[in-house]
């Protein structure tokens, strides 16, 4: 996270961000207190009287969020002056697209949520890439709106727009605030759907007429507790712990398959645990790639991967979802004769791409340490040697790696540099725990030849 956020300094006046030289001076019908409000001091925590900015503190601090990406803006100004006494260091951008991306990856990076504010309409629509790219991989963000007054609704108020209804398409909740007393309840339904399995966005939008209404603190309604995902995790049925199990055991060829629930779970020593007991190679991608290091003489890296997803009889999928990269999980890139084991918190996961013959409803972490119990239990059978198979993993691996050799010694001179080179040079240049952000698609391709991932 920043190490030096810019704070907002509450003498200067808002510039809207997304209407551009817009005059926001103008006096506008709902948004009255907004001046006043720049001049009043924070009311004590305990204070009875509060507006909703000091409510969405609250919701905050019990969140333990440490840090909020937003652009200041007159529609959010009761959140932002709230922050300071609830431990929120407020970080500043330059676009409200820079937020959600800001928020998209301290999730990705801590497995928590990532939480961002942005003013009405445009400031909102900028943000949409971003909550876009969060929805399509599966992380947590919360995202908190302000919005034009109820009362000025279909009447072209100053950045009118429908948060919610752009927002629905790609994300796990949105509410638009119609009364004052449910501002707790909404944004604690907001926190509960982006950390819940499998994570995502979720928006809460706020009036002006409702943020900054002010009342008691007894009318916020109850409800909708937050609870640590390690108070909520669950194990599988231990009669199909059994049946994979004897599966595993059983399989000259099988093949772990690890995807963006081993991260949100905290599984990877788990992951580890079990692939080393019983010896089996591991395929990581998305927010699990280096659960189990690239470098690991176990581990199957995405470059070369179809020699053994494409060939193994037995298939455990944990935490893992099919994509249409990988033909959602059908021939070729993946044996369509092979016995498929899935373990996902969340049963519409089960069997979405692919028929699991042995399903596994529960949290990844639990349910590796109930299979590595039950394959080391002294009633069990050795885990067999498959030699052959985890020598092919190493065949493999250097045949690429030599390839891979060959082809940046061929283009090493060129001129402009040419991207295996860059990569290359990049990669053994750098520090082994340092993270690596990559904004294209296609230098991503050329990283992941090079790249060896690693938690």
């Amino acid at each position: 996270p920043p190490t030096n956020p810019t704070r907002h300094d509450t003498t200067r006046p808002a510039r809207c961000p997304g209407a551009r030289g817009a005059d926001t001076t103008r006096e506008m019908d709902g948004m009255k207190r907004m001046g006043d409000a720049l001049g009043q001091s924070s009311a004590d925590r305990d204070a009875e009287i509060v507006d909703g900015g000091a409510i969405i503190g609250d919701v905050l601090r019990e969140q333990r969020v440490e840090y909020l990406f937003t652009i200041n803006g007159g529609h959010i100004w009761p959140i932002l002056s709230r922050l300071r006494e609830n431990d929120v260091r407020m970080i500043h951008m330059r676009h409200e697209q820079s937020c959600a991306y800001a928020a998209d990856a301290y999730a990705r990076t801590t497995g928590r949520p990532g939480v961002l504010a942005v003013t009405a309409g445009c400031g909102l629509t900028n943000a949409i890439t971003g909550l876009a790219v969060a929805g399509l991989t599966g992380s947590a963000v919360v995202c908190i709106a302000g919005q034009h007054p109820t009362t000025e609704d279909h009447r072209g108020s100053f950045q009118e727009a429908y948060g919610s209804d752009i927002c629905r398409t790609f994300s796990k909740f949105t509410k638009r605030v119609l009364d004052w007393s449910t501002i707790g309840v909404d944004l604690r339904l907001a926190f509960r759907e982006a950390t819940s399995p499998p994570p995502g966005p979720t928006l809460v939008e706020i009036p002006t007429n409702i943020l900054y209404e002010t009342d008691s603190r007894r009318r916020q309604q109850p409800g909708a507790r937050v609870y640590d995902p390690s108070e909520l995790r669950s194990g599988a049925d231990p009669a199909a712990v059994a049946r994979a199990v004897d599966a595993l055991l059983r399989a000259e060829r099988p093949l772990v398959v690890a995807g963006d629930g081993v991260f949100w779970s905290g599984a990877a020593p788990a992951l580890q645990t079990f692939c080393r007991t019983l010896g089996i190679p591991v395929y990581t991608r998305r927010a699990a790639q280096g659960a189990l290091s690239e470098d690991d003489p176990l581990a199957v890296r995405g470059a070369w991967k179809k020699p053994f997803t494409g060939r193994a009889d037995v298939i455990l999928a944990v935490g893992f979802k099919f994509w249409s990269g990988e033909h959602f999980g059908q021939p070729p890139t993946w044996n369509g004769d092979a016995t498929y084991i899935q373990i996902d918190p969340s049963p519409t996961r089960i069997g979405w791409h692919v028929s699991a013959d042995i399903p596994l409803v529960g949290d990844p972490l639990l349910v590796l340490q109930q299979l590595t119990d039950a394959a080391t239990h002294p009633t069990a059978a050795p885990p067999p040697m498959r030699a052959a198979w985890r020598a092919d993993v190493v065949l493999v691996r250097q045949q690429f790696d030599d390839a891979m050799r060959a082809q940046e010694r061929d283009v090493h001179a060129t001129t402009p540099i040419h991207p295996a080179r860059l990569t290359r040079e990049v990669c053994e240049l750098m520090d082994r725990d340092a993270t690596v952000v990559i904004d294209s698609f296609t230098l991503s391709g050329w990283f992941s030849q090079w790249l060896g991932a690693t938690f």
